[in-house]
């Protein structure tokens, strides 16, 4: 790799990366991403929201294969389930194939693609210097946008404290006979199991915090033991994903030349796990931010946009993971405010 300047580099060509590249191309910019492993088979749910897809209506026409619901069964205190009739459908997706539709669009409207892996960034004078596997690169402006393990976060404000991640744990199997949504509640946990039906195959998988994941797996194979005793696996996979506290969306995440979007930034709802809304709308005000050549003005931007659904959010999750509120509290964000776990 050659030592020259580009002056955006994005670093993460996920769904934040992408979408942010494309605007920024789309406003007549050139921004350069950086990415040895996207687009790829990501270990989420995959979950389009009726929430995600009001807010980005591209997300509706997506033209791939993909799985729909609308109707979710919740399973709550010993064992005991109900259904629940939502107004508008779900869809799940495989994030391989979603991550690549928005990459395209990214690419099409004119943004670059380098298959590196940032390892780190630094500040040469008055410029950003990457270090990558290939070499070193500068950039006039830097945004991370490499998830929850980001080098951008760690060059910039540091690195997630263990209190404000969670692990998931799950699998990829053949879809099961029953195509639509099932939760289960984990309030000692303070998570959930899910299954997702994603068209050719099924999501399943369980979110705790890090600090109670402790054998989060082999409750998860407890559950489906008994009700799904000839479930087919084709791969599984693990994960942390951020879940912050209340104060943890104080820390300011854009500074005169750098900015961090998406799961790099924390957003993500820690109640829920949704993120990929967050992921998109983050891009989408970034590249707003750079095209008034003010990056700094973007950490005002997500705050007034979405920044305190999120704090509330992460304010009520000592509540809503009560034994007795968990329930309920899911069947009204399915059927009212349209919000799953993603």
């Amino acid at each position: 790799m050659d030592n020259s300047k580009r002056d955006i580099v994005v670093v993460g060509a996920g769904p934040a990366g992408a979408y942010c590249a494309f605007h920024l191309a789309k406003e007549g910019f050139r921004p350069v991403l950086l990415d040895h492993s996207h687009p790829r088979e990501k270990p989420c749910g995959g979950g389009l929201s009726p929430f995600a897809q009001e807010v980005f209506p591209f997300l509706k026409e997506i033209p791939f294969a993909h799985g729909e619901a609308d109707q979710i069964q919740i399973v709550y205190y010993k064992n005991k389930r109900i259904k629940v009739k939502v107004k508008n459908r779900y869809l799940f997706v495989s994030r391989l194939k979603l991550d690549q539709y928005i990459l395209e669009m990214a690419l099409a409207e004119g943004a670059r693609l380098e298959k590196v892996k940032a390892l780190g960034a630094k500040r040469h004078q008055k410029e950003w210097e990457i270090i990558t596997n290939k070499g070193t690169l500068r950039a006039g402006v830097l945004i991370g946008a490499d998830g929850v393990d980001s080098v951008i976060r760690k060059a910039t404000v540091g690195p997630f404290q263990a209190s404000d991640l969670g692990m998931c744990y799950g699998y990829l199997a053949k879809p099961l006979k029953d195509r639509n949504i099932l939760l289960k509640f984990l309030p000692r946990r303070r998570g959930y199991i899910w299954i997702f039906p994603r068209g050719d195959r099924v999501c399943i998988g369980i979110a705790t915090s890090l600090r109670r994941s402790a054998d989060s797996k082999t409750e998860l194979d407890k559950f489906l033991k008994p009700y799904y005793p000839k479930l087919e696996i084709t791969s599984k996979w693990a994960a942390m994903i951020p879940t912050l506290r209340s104060r943890s969306f104080r820390t300011q995440v854009a500074g005169p030349d750098w900015m961090l979007i998406g799961d790099a930034a924390g957003h993500v709802d820690s109640v829920s796990g949704e993120g990929i809304p967050y992921a998109l709308r983050s891009g989408e005000l970034a590249a707003d931010a750079i095209s008034r050549n003010s990056p700094v003005l973007y950490d005002s931007l997500w705050r007034e946009d979405y920044g305190k659904f999120l704090s509330r959010s992460a304010r009520m999750k000592s509540l809503i993971f009560n034994e007795a509120l968990c329930t309920p509290y899911f069947i009204l964000a399915a059927s009212i405010q349209g919000c799953l776990p993603t």
